[in-house]
């Protein structure tokens, strides 16, 4: 069985309810992710079988699979979610769930942007950890 999960390694995300804002820490590029697409990138932020994903995006989008779809695969070649070694999954009340109304936004916006690439990376203000800031890196 596949199981995804979100790249925190490497990715920094804020989300904003309406809008997800992720950050690369390594390369300085963002994203942002709106709409429906908000609900499925919320899903790997723990561990997620692709076949858990499959059935989700049908429940969840029945009118939308291919835009859902689409998404899930832009995400994995963006490795903003990562493939991991989990035993196999059970049903417990953190997992992933449809929503008991089905999702209507109907607009799928996710965007990657390098144009502040360079910036992002000077700042030491995205270097913030739970501790604060400024702290150096040990």
């Amino acid at each position: 069985m596949t199981t995804y999960t979100f790249n925190g390694s490497v990715f920094d995300p804020e989300d904003f309810g309406n809008e997800i804002v992720i950050i690369n820490t390594v390369t300085g590029t963002y994203y942002t992710i709106g709409g429906s697409a908000t609900h499925v990138l919320r899903w790997f932020f723990m561990p997620i079988s692709s076949e858990q994903v499959q059935s989700l995006i049908h429940q969840t989008f029945p009118n939308e699979v291919s835009e859902a779809t689409t998404f899930w695969d832009w995400v994995k070649h963006q490795s903003l979610i990562v493939q991991v070694e989990t035993p196999e999954l059970g049903t417990s009340s953190n997992e992933a769930t449809s929503d008991q109304n089905p999702v209507i936004h109907n607009d799928w916006t996710y965007s990657r942007f390098d144009d502040m690439a360079d910036l992002i990376r000077l700042d030491p203000i995205h270097d913030v950890s739970d501790k604060g800031w400024p702290h150096k890196k040990s």
